[in-house]
């Protein structure tokens, strides 16, 4: 919706003086949204295109992951959407439970994580941090009650403290369905599961894989499948070097999967000399 600003403001102000920054895929995002009518979906992610090239040309654009490249003729830089070094810091050894970070909805597999934790038994504690539609809670609420879950979702919290509560749990998940606007977009929560040592589950779309390629703590399972799921989570219980591992590579996400701070500085640093 933005871009529909944007586009005006950077013919009247300057290329250089407007810059867009997509953080979803929004052609593909168009195509799965369920408050958009199912008719209009297909011609509004078209649209979606159009108005992304015609932005090219009008302001400048930035990505937040190099999978959007496709959507544009010209290539932009990438600022990747990692953690800022510094901000995280290892768990603890004495957690447990299985924790969820980001926006809880039915596309990013929330239902599913609640019916997969459910088939483990034992009362597992299972934390949902971030945005839920009340009515959605509700039915989370009350399909954890059923599971004899001990359910935690505390709603949307700032980032520093959002990670101190994920950083209390021993797994984290990244349960997204297999949808266009997921399958080649990496979750930056699983960079931020590595990066506090967290036990890392992913669905197994390609982004997710490639996250949590060489560890030797994480593990995958088909997306949407809840039983797959449910077993992957309790092979990484029944792993007694799991955790240990998980901490171990901590150190080394932290250091090398960073804000890209001095490019970003430098970037915009150079619009502003620009002239006008």
């Amino acid at each position: 919706e933005l871009l529909l600003g944007a586009i005006p403001a950077g013919w009247l102000r300057g290329k250089n003086r407007v810059v867009f920054d997509l953080h979803e895929n929004l052609p593909d995002q168009l195509r799965t949204r369920s408050s958009t009518p199912r008719v209009l979906r297909r011609p509004m992610a078209w649209l979606a295109g159009v108005v992304l090239r015609l932005a090219e040309a009008a302001v400048t654009i930035t990505l937040a992951e190099p999978g959007y490249r496709p959507l544009f003729r010209r290539d932009h830089p990438v600022f990747e959407n990692f953690p800022v070094a510094g901000t995280l810091r290892a768990r603890s050894d004495d957690t447990d439970g299985i924790v969820y970070v980001g926006d809880i909805t039915s596309a990013r597999g929330a239902m599913v994580l609640v019916d997969a934790v459910g088939m483990l038994g034992g009362g597992q504690r299972l934390t949902m941090i971030g945005r839920c539609e009340q009515g959605f809670q509700a039915e989370l609420e009350a399909a954890a009650h059923n599971h004899e879950i001990e359910f935690v979702i505390p709603g949307y919290l700032p980032y520093g403290e959002a990670w101190e509560l994920a950083a209390q749990s021993l797994i984290g998940v990244s349960p997204l369905n297999d949808l266009p606007n997921y399958r080649h977009s990496l979750p930056t929560k699983i960079v931020e599961y590595r990066s506090v040592g967290l036990i890392a589950v992913v669905s197994d779309l390609p982004a997710s894989l490639h996250a949590i390629e060489g560890s030797d703590a994480a593990r995958s399972f088909v997306a949407g499948d809840a039983t797959d799921l449910a077993r992957a989570l309790a092979d990484a219980l029944a792993d007694t070097q799991a955790p240990q591992h998980a901490r171990d590579e901590s150190a080394g996400v932290r250091d090398s999967i960073t804000w890209p701070a001095d490019r970003f500085d430098a970037f915009y640093r150079s619009l502003v000399a620009l002239p006008d």
